[in-house]
């Protein structure tokens, strides 16, 4: 049987008479000068690929060598739960100078999320007034110092922004929010967005704001700026927080709040401030990955972190197993918000579905071995919560009568889930836990290094040197 031809060669007929055995790969004697320049382009092309090629398979193999000598951290938890703020914050106390990189790509999410919450003002409003009688809650109420139907008007180029932002950075979108693939490509497409020439802005009257502003479509910076005043007279308007009070909307608890920041974040010059970018929301799909080398001067100085956040929607704990294994921790964020339900099942509150993950994670035989810390999170909300006098009894029937107080209230969760630990983990393993708000910077960062610390320690005892 004759060997296969390559099917990438060029063939001519076969001289019997040749000795040259290689003669019927070489190229057509009657080949054209467009013949040869259009083959000669194919070769190079079909080179590059294949440079393309050995060049990410050099990358992979790098990176995987680069993963298994580092700190490998997996962050568990339900969605919303706060998994990318503690990312950010990680990236703040370890890595500064790549979280300080991405700082203009964030301004846009900062503008996306003050989007979203004048939308979600406003769909609210009009429910209302598609239900109400009341006189006071209407758009022309006495209660209001303008007529609200104008600003909602006003504020529609504003809203139509946000659809230009959404197919920028995934053009996916989320059940309630605007959701990016892994990987981070978002980030670098928002940094290479450059703002238009701010000069094009200019007074309007107040009845058009749009009279005499030249927008770029591109740059989100000035449709904000063009609308701030009405943007802040909705959030402060008395029939608007009358409306919000009685749907239950609690906005300053949702995720990506900055609707008290308008005036300062509403500027042509704004650049975000760190806190601005650990506050900042963005939904993200799939497993992000992220490998992180700490610049901080220390016996440390040049180490990698490895950090993975699997997703924490319903759809995504089955994917969770085959990440359990040759990690040295796992951080489980548990938001200490009791009254707030699930958003794929709004018959759950999170909290239960807290407690019911974290069953499984103890029980679990994979992770025996595994340094395991609970960060009771949000507990900035908690605080909130508590102050607007909602009881946990009614939501939670076990509290009892339990002083509704943050001590008690954030004391009698922990010994849930300390109860659990110990009941339920394979073999005796200390409990580990710490409470946080995750958009307090300098205190995450304290417990980030004290997280960093236990772990480092564990290490050290596994090898045998403690």
């Amino acid at each position: 049987m004759s060997a296969r031809r390559p099917m990438h060669a060029v063939l001519r007929p076969q001289d019997d008479t040749s000795d040259d055995p290689f003669i019927q790969f070489t190229h057509p004697t009657d080949e054209t000068p467009e013949a040869y320049t259009a083959r000669k382009k194919r070769e190079e092309e079909a080179f590059l690929r294949s440079q393309t090629i050995d060049q990410e398979l050099l990358e992979t193999k790098r990176r995987l060598e680069r993963k298994s000598k580092a700190i490998k951290i997996l962050l568990l938890g339900q969605a919303e739960s706060g998994k990318t703020s503690l990312l950010k914050n990680f990236q703040l106390c370890f890595c500064p100078s790549q979280f300080h990189a991405e700082r203009q790509a964030w301004k846009y999410v900062i503008h996306l999320n003050i989007i979203t919450s004048v939308k979600k003002i406003i769909s609210t409003c009009e429910l209302q007034w598609a239900t109400t009688t009341n006189p006071l809650q209407q758009p022309t109420s006495p209660h209001s110092p303008t007529d609200l139907r104008r600003v909602i008007r006003s504020l529609q180029p504003l809203l139509a922004l946000e659809d230009d932002l959404v197919k920028i950075m995934s053009n996916v979108r989320g059940r309630n929010n605007v959701t990016v693939p892994s990987g981070g490509r978002w980030k670098r497409l928002l940094s290479a967005r450059r703002p238009s020439n701010a000069s094009s802005l200019s007074t309007a009257p107040e009845d058009n704001p749009w009279a005499h502003v030249t927008i770029n479509p591109d740059d989100s910076t000035q449709i904000l700026v063009a609308t701030k005043e009405d943007i802040i007279t909705l959030w402060r308007s008395p029939v608007v927080a009358d409306i919000l009070h009685e749907r239950g909307v609690r906005l300053k608890n949702e995720p990506g709040f900055f609707m008290d920041d308008v005036y300062r974040i509403a500027r042509l010059d704004y650049v975000p401030t760190d806190a601005d970018i650990v506050k900042a929301r963005i939904q993200t799909m799939g497993v992000e990955e992220h490998l992180f080398t700490m610049e901080r001067e220390g016996p440390d100085f040049g180490k990698e972190m490895f950090i993975v956040d699997v997703g924490g929607s319903r759809s995504m704990r089955n994917a969770w197993a085959p990440y359990f294994q040759d990690y040295n921790a796992i951080i489980f964020l548990a938001p200490l918000t009791f009254d707030l339900k699930l958003e794929e099942d709004p018959r759950v509150y999170r909290l239960e579905d807290s407690l019911k993950i974290w069953k499984d994670l103890c029980e679990n035989k994979l992770l025996q071995n595994t340094t395991i810390i609970v960060l009771f999170n949000k507990k900035d909300i908690l605080e909130s919560t508590l102050a607007e006098g909602v009881q946990v009894v009614k939501h939670v029937p076990s509290f009892a009568q339990n002083p509704n107080d943050v001590e008690h209230v954030s004391r009698y969760f922990r010994e849930k889930f300390k109860q659990y630990h110990k009941k339920l983990s394979p073999k005796r393993r200390p409990f580990i836990w710490h409470e946080s708000n995750a958009i307090d910077i300098r205190s995450t960062g304290a417990i980030l290094m004290g997280v960093h610390e236990s772990i480092l320690r564990k290490q050290l005892e596994n090898s045998e040197i403690l």
